[in-house]
């Protein structure tokens, strides 16, 4: 497999990890639970800081959908 499609695959994945982040985010808050809404926060810094150093690090825009979009619109 080719390293754009790796990158095309772990972009996904982070949009989906990211997306059930905001699921869990939303049951939370509908909970209005102090000490459960402090550890979310705390769940959501652990995993979207590194997670978005790795995207950096890889080169994986956020979109990449948007960016792909982007890049076809630009070589016209």
């Amino acid at each position: 497999m080719r390293e754009a499609n790796h990158r095309k695959l772990m972009s996904n994945s982070f949009n989906k990890l990211h997306e059930q982040l905001s699921v869990v985010r939303s049951h939370v808050e509908a909970m209005e639970d102090p000490v459960a809404r402090k550890l979310l926060e705390s769940m959501e810094f652990g995993l979207l800081a590194p997670m978005r150093k790795l995207r950096v690090h890889l080169d994986i825009p956020y979109d990449w959908h948007e960016q792909k979009a982007e890049t076809m619109e630009c070589s016209r």
